[in-house]
């Protein structure tokens, strides 16, 4: 069981790398330590998916009911 969590933690960690990177690799005219700041980031956000994207989805639910209620 658990490597098969590990198996899809790599799988989608991969993946948003994959993404990420393509991204990244468009913006050509950063200059060299923003292109380090930039691996950097895209290194970290690679690793902590898993914590940041429920914590962004819960933040924008929480948006989104309290404009609901105003």
């Amino acid at each position: 069981m658990i490597y098969c969590v590990g198996i899809i933690y790599a799988t989608i960690a991969a993946y948003l790398f994959t993404v990420w990177f393509e991204l990244a690799d468009d913006m050509r005219t950063l200059s060299e330590p923003q292109k380090v700041l930039s691996w950097v980031t895209l290194i970290v956000a690679a690793v902590f998916w898993p914590l940041v994207i429920p914590i962004a989805y819960t933040k924008l639910l929480k948006d989104q009911t309290s404009k609901r209620f105003i």
